[in-house]
């Protein structure tokens, strides 16, 4: 079990942790508190962070713009069928388009932006960039 350590050195236990673990703790908790949500409860939230990424996509990723049926998929929000209607980005489309792929705008609070490479099947490699925060 993790047991954080406490910013403050008085105060042991419940630890005070620094800032980014108290995020982390913070998103564990609501997290495990999802789990005894209703179907419906869960797959409204999932809906609504699914469309809030979508948007951010559209608005940011020059790859998106050349594809009008995520805009329409958003438009006027996103149904469980716009979305299942979404064409998916396929294994070739990445290593296509990497730079097409990427963000435009990164939100600050994400995180710096790494790369992360693995060797594919095929002759060419997997490479994407994620932050920091999609690391925890």
């Amino acid at each position: 079990m993790f047991t954080p350590t406490s910013v403050l050195p008085e105060i042991d236990w419940p630890a005070l942790p620094e800032p980014a673990t108290s995020q982390l703790f913070a998103r564990m908790h609501q997290l495990g508190e999802s789990e005894w949500w209703p179907v419906e409860t869960m797959r409204e939230q999932q809906r609504r962070q699914c469309e809030l990424l979508l948007r951010h996509a559209i608005a940011t990723v020059l790859y998106n713009h050349e594809r009008p049926a995520y805009q329409a998929a958003i438009d006027p929000g996103l149904s469980d069928k716009a979305w299942r209607a979404l064409p998916p980005l396929t294994r070739d489309d990445v290593q296509r388009n990497n730079a097409g792929l990427e963000s435009l705008r990164v939100p600050a609070a994400n995180g710096p932006v790494h790369s992360e490479s693995a060797p594919g099947s095929t002759a060419m490699p997997d490479t994407i960039k994620r932050t920091t925060l999609l690391s925890l």
